[in-house]
């Protein structure tokens, strides 16, 4: 698709984003720069004269040619949209040589002083107004502060908007990024000290262990104390009968003399009963020599 479109600008990189926003058709702007913000679009050549492209959809991709010729902004698309004086795929091209140029160094917004208008239609597409500036500052300030967000460093300054809508989305995104980083640092002074924590809990079940290795030491001592104690007491118990058995016997063996003695008593007692005087008298001289 071929489309052609008057433009006094002597280079590709002053057609800025408001003043496309203003000529090309809102459908085509918004998918445009859908195509910008999800990354889909690759300059393959560009100059301040020509600017080769290609945007890939969810299925395709489309080639894009677009070049100043004669005060006309000529604009070539390998699809077939009826989206005039701009396809969404060539809107994305111009705003992404757009954010090149930025990066390069040059202002990506200036001021409103470029106009454009169809060259068929029913009449000229009116100027760029403040709001749309604004919209387009907004748009690249948010664009860099997602890619700050994304390698998490400082968002940009906030850009020079008016009190309004667009103010406070700003704001609040700032805002919202200061928090993000107290809860960041936040989170970092916690991890350290869960670190700290855990540190301190494996040392605690070190100690832990070691006691209990030393109580499982004292248990064996106090089982071993137990055996040698229930041995003593079985050989104590063992003397015990041994000396009562040997008791019995030194007392059995007593007895015995003893009864023997006492016979033997009763025996001469009798036979010194039956002795006359005469062998009494004998038996003591015998006795007495």
């Amino acid at each position: 698709m071929r489309n052609s479109i008057e433009c006094t600008e002597k280079k590709l990189d002053q057609i800025y984003p408001y003043v496309l926003q203003a000529a090309a058709p809102v459908p085509a702007f918004e998918v445009g720069l859908h195509y910008l913000s999800t990354d889909r679009v690759k300059i393959l050549e560009a100059d301040d004269q020509t600017i080769v492209a290609e945007v890939f959809d969810d299925s395709s991709s489309f080639q894009q040619r677009i070049f100043l010729e004669n005060g006309s902004l000529i604009t070539e698309c390998s699809c077939s949209s009826p989206e005039l004086p701009f396809c969404p795929h060539c809107v994305a091209a111009l705003l992404a040589f757009q954010r090149q140029v930025t990066a390069a160094g040059q202002p990506f917004i200036a001021e409103e002083t470029t106009d454009m208008k169809p060259v068929e239609g029913d009449g000229p597409v009116p100027a760029s107004t403040s709001p749309l500036r604004e919209l387009a500052l907004f748009m690249e300030w948010l664009h860099v502060a997602g890619k700050a967000l994304q390698s998490n460093e400082a968002l940009p300054e906030q850009p020079g908007l008016n009190p309004g809508e667009l103010k406070s989305i700003t704001e609040s995104i700032q805002m919202l990024h200061h928090h993000s980083q107290r809860n960041s640092e936040r989170q970092v002074a916690l991890e350290s000290e869960l670190a700290t924590r855990d540190k301190q809990l494996e040392s605690s079940v070190q100690d832990v262990k070691e006691l209990q290795a030393v109580c499982e030491g004292l248990r064996q001592d106090v089982t071993s104390l137990r055996s040698l104690l229930a041995r003593i007491a079985r050989e104590r118990d063992q003397s015990a009968e041994h000396l009562t058995s040997l008791v019995d016997d030194l007392i059995l063996k007593k007895q015995s003399e003893l009864e023997s003695l006492t016979t033997s008593r009763h025996g001469i007692s009798t036979a010194l009963e039956a002795l006359t005087p005469i062998d009494s008298q004998l038996l003591l001289e015998a006795t007495a020599g």
